[in-house]
């Protein structure tokens, strides 16, 4: 609606200034009526400049207001604004353009995940054990599904730096997508609040080693390619059922335990 209204005021300043020159040619007096137009033509420019310069100024201060509201009212953020303050402020000001236009949330949504996934596995080494098991379950959930629907999606999910985020909006609706967010808020809140240290590499590595056994046993050489997964040109297939077959092995372990080889894996 604002653009179409300056074009209105310019066009009508035009139209009145044009009026003004008429009644100065026809030699009329311009202290009655032209001086009534001059005056209006100015307030009508005035209003337009208002239009080009202020107006824009107070919807970005309303867009920025709007989008704190909206990103504050969802826990993830919440957390993410008190131990990731400058991570917040760049979701905020994306998310700005989406208030402004909420024909981009896809593009937002898929852009938020990956920066928030990224914050949430720089703290889930020091997360509580019930917050890591909730998020890695809701992770291998994911990774299940992906990996019979679209095993390059299942790839982006695992590694989104290398060839952008997974389309999570084709395969997942949003409350699936909000729980997996509640589960980083956790992360992320427990890990900040009463940080559980690393375990040491005689704790995990008992654990951890027969699993990786059991990998070679399934999988042979191909297990080797989570070490350099990110490399151009691996299979996503592979890539996919490998990683997703580790974590449901981890899974398997007792609680603590599956919680200390995920801690130990994020070290690596």
């Amino acid at each position: 609606m604002i653009p179409a209204l300056t074009i209105g005021l310019i066009l009508l300043g035009a139209a009145l200034g044009a009026g003004v020159a008429w009644l100065m040619l026809r030699g009329r007096s311009v202290s009655s009526g032209a001086t009534l137009l001059l005056g209006a033509a100015c307030a009508l420019a005035a209003g337009a400049f208002a239009a080009f310069v202020v107006v824009p100024i107070v919807a970005d201060s309303w867009a920025i207001r709007e989008a704190r509201a909206e990103l504050l009212a969802i826990p993830v953020y919440q957390e993410i604004g008190k131990v990731e303050p400058v991570v917040f402020d760049r979701l905020l000001g994306e998310y700005a353009h989406v208030v402004m236009d909420r024909s981009r949330l896809d593009t937002y949504t898929r852009m938020a995940n990956t920066e928030i996934a990224a914050v949430a596995t720089q703290h889930i080494a020091h997360a509580a054990d019930a917050a890591v098991l909730a998020l890695m379950q809701d992770m291998l959930d994911k990774l299940q599904v992906l990996r019979t629907r679209s095993p390059t999606d299942c790839y982006k999910y695992l590694f989104p730096n290398v060839e952008g985020p997974a389309d999570f909006g084709r395969w997942f609706d949003r409350d699936a997508q909000s729980r997996t967010l509640a589960r980083m808020a956790d992360v992320i809140r427990t890990s900040a609040e009463q940080p559980v240290p690393v375990p040491p590499r005689e704790r995990v590595e008992p654990l951890l080693t027969p699993i990786i056994n059991d990998m070679y046993a399934q999988f042979g050489e191909n297990t080797a390619l989570l070490s350099h997964a990110e490399q151009h040109g691996v299979d996503h297939r592979t890539v996919c059922a490998i990683a997703t077959t580790l974590y449901e092995k981890v899974m398997r372990l007792p609680p603590a335990d599956a919680a200390a080889v995920i801690r130990s894996m994020t070290q690596r």
